[in-house]
């Protein structure tokens, strides 16, 4: 198989030159083959979510480079990488805006990577397929669309980031100890689901 992301000579320093200076990625070597699902082990403070911040972009790293597809996204935003990369978060909360419902949370994601304009909105023809991606969860999120996500459990808003990410088919799903925040049933309901639907799309997972 191709590989799907590599990762050459990563570093990453945090508060360089001072005395609390943390090196936290030290050439950082990484091949990923497409359909991988890899974890990543680690304690505190060893550079897990570090990893998953250079991946999705929202961290710049000190040198190195990373290639998905064979091409570097180093230089790349955080939106235009969001077409091929999706995230779970450990928090249920940054996965969705809580102020808006479902439907229009979904149809973010639906556009993610996309510049936002004055035509966005929730169009029937997406109003259909959230419903039936939503109809999957089998947890009656289908028949919610218009309810804001502030209201929902911790495990039904993992569960709709799951979906959510599924909409855009991303090259590389990263699930940032997505169910750590959540109580021990819950969080084997989202595990569940997660396995589900990482083999139905055959994502590559770290």
């Amino acid at each position: 198989m191709a590989s799907l992301l590599t990762l050459e000579n990563i570093h990453k320093t945090f508060e360089a030159g001072t005395v609390n200076e943390n090196h936290v990625l030290k050439g950082l070597d990484l091949e990923v083959e497409e359909g991988d699902f890899i974890s990543v082990i680690g304690g505190n403070g060893a550079g897990k979510s570090t990893l998953m911040n250079i991946l999705a972009g929202n961290l710049s790293v000190d040198e190195g480079d990373l290639l998905l597809a064979g091409k570097s996204i180093k230089n790349l935003s955080v939106r235009k990488r969001a077409k091929d990369i999706a995230r779970v978060f450990q928090d249920p909360k940054m996965g969705t805006a809580s102020r808006l419902t479902i439907e229009e949370n979904m149809a973010i994601a639906l556009r993610r990577g996309q510049k936002r304009g004055l035509g966005w909105g929730v169009k029937e023809k997406d109003r259909i397929q959230f419903q039936e991606a939503l109809k999957e969860l089998n947890i009656g999120l289908e028949n919610r669309l218009k309810v804001d996500t502030q209201y929902l459990s911790g495990g039904q808003r993992q569960a709709l980031t799951l979906v959510m990410a599924a909409l855009v088919k991303p090259k590389l799903l990263l699930l940032d100890e997505h169910t750590a925040a959540l109580d021990l049933k819950t969080s084997q309901m989202v595990m569940n689901l997660t396995q589900k639907i990482v083999e139905h799309h055959q994502w590559t997972t770290l």
